[in-house]
């Protein structure tokens, strides 16, 4: 479904993603993690093309869409959330919701979709509830149901967890976990909550600067020299 090959964004004498490669199948759901800083959201940027990349290649669904800009890759069936909240605050969450289902479609199914999405994350309750009114964790679930909207075969997630912990991560993991089956919908996730990535993802990717050191199920990067030095540092430092 997306293969990113030997991606580089260097920003001068920072090379915030250096030669990263890695693949999402269909129906998967994979994990980037690393510290911060290690080039995560640079990488999201490249995979959606909110940032060109200065070589390497991106391909989507047998495509090639390394310079196809953001907004062909969502009518092609991608999609993303950001790690900031970003949301129409003006107007309420089926509105926000609406909106981003046009993408795709029109007439009477834009508010058949718009109600589907809101359901599947959980929101079908505060359709009419304006933006500013919902709680953060309403807001996050808001966001990717906009991202669901768009009906993509490969969503992006950009710290979706973030701010959530209790009884509200582990809503936040059943909606993710059910994206696939569900949505028909591979999943590519970055976040720092260690409990969503291990429960969720089938296979993990981790960034140290800008490069990949390891990639794998969750139980062997978990338990790689490299990973646990990238995270906590050698026993003498």
């Amino acid at each position: 479904m997306l293969e990113a090959d030997g991606l580089r964004r260097h920003f001068g004498g920072v090379k915030a993603v250096d030669g990263v490669s890695f693949t999402v199948a269909e129906k998967e759901i994979v994990g980037v993690i690393g510290p911060n800083g290690s080039g995560k959201s640079t990488l999201m940027s490249l995979l959606m093309g909110n940032n060109k990349v200065d070589s390497g290649s991106v391909g989507f669904a047998g495509q090639d869409v390394t310079r196809t800009p953001p907004h062909r890759r969502v009518h092609l069936g991608m999609a993303r959330t950001f790690q900031e909240t970003r949301l129409f605050t003006s107007i309420g969450a089926t509105a926000n919701v609406t909106l981003a289902a046009t993408e795709t479609s029109r007439g009477a199914d834009v508010d058949r979709l718009a109600a589907d999405c809101l359901a599947f994350v959980g929101l079908h309750g505060v359709g009419d509830a304006a933006v500013a009114d919902l709680t953060h964790l309403q807001q996050r679930l808001l966001m990717i149901a906009l991202a669901l909207a768009s009906r993509p075969k490969l969503v992006l997630l950009d710290e979706p967890a973030v701010g959530t912990a209790g009884d509200e991560l582990s809503h936040m993991i059943e909606v993710i976990r059910r994206i696939p089956t569900e949505r028909d919908c591979s999943v590519l996730l970055i976040d720092h909550n260690m409990r969503l990535v291990m429960d969720v993802c089938q296979r993990l990717v981790v960034l140290d600067f800008g490069q990949v050191i390891a990639c794998g199920a969750p139980a062997e990067v978990r338990d790689d020299p490299r990973v646990v030095e990238a995270y906590f540092g050698t026993e003498s430092a």
